[in-house]
């Protein structure tokens, strides 16, 4: 399928028809790097077009916010890279098992949890269909 976001990174771009293509990044896609964060979103969203990885970033970061807020009011260290470790672990997990693609992380790690926040604040006010709908990026079929 081609997205219409395919504007934003310089042409057009076909998502999912192989295998082999939905495990690169943006760069092994051919696709132009993004210069600003508002060039990134449409990438990232893409990059969690099934709702299962959504859902998997929600708990990692609602986990790893947590365990951060609490390392910080207990004081107790050793929280802090809990926090990491639950929120990057199951975003990954999902990326590399359910979405099979590249963490958008390795790439753009403030740009990229930044899109894990807005995501997020989307779908908890209703309106992350809206905006993939806008973005042109069809939800992946649950499997």
């Amino acid at each position: 399928m081609t997205v219409a976001f395919g504007a934003v990174v310089g042409r057009p771009v076909t998502f999912g028809a192989k295998e082999k293509e939905s495990k690169k990044g943006i760069k092994e896609l051919g696709l132009a790097e993004p210069k600003t964060r508002d060039e990134f979103w449409p990438i990232y969203l893409k990059a969690h077009s099934k709702p299962l990885t959504r859902g998997s970033h929600y708990a990692g970061t609602g986990t790893g916010v947590s365990l951060l807020a609490l390392g910080v009011i207990t004081g107790k260290l050793l929280l802090l890279p809990a926090a990491v470790v639950a929120g990057y672990g199951s975003a990954w997990f999902s990326h590399f098992v359910i979405e099979k693609n590249k963490p958008a992380t390795f790439g753009h790690p403030l740009w990229s949890l930044m899109g894990d926040f807005k995501m997020a604040k989307l779908a908890l006010t209703g309106q992350l269909k809206a905006e993939l709908e806008k973005l042109g990026i069809e939800e992946a079929p649950k499997k």
